[in-house]
């Protein structure tokens, strides 16, 4: 995590979009690989993905 701190402004948000299939858009919330990248000293999701 220290080299991604490198890089990563206070209070930046991320969020991961999956393409399943071709056909469905989905924005993960607490699951899948969302939860490896919110951290307290990472990132943090949208507020409205939150």
């Amino acid at each position: 995590m220290a080299a991604v701190q490198t890089v990563i402004e206070p209070g930046e948000t991320a969020s991961v979009l999956t393409f399943d299939h071709g056909k469905r858009l989905f924005i993960m919330g607490c699951t899948g690989l969302s939860p490896a990248l919110f951290h307290p000293d990472g990132f943090q999701p949208h507020p409205q993905v939150k």
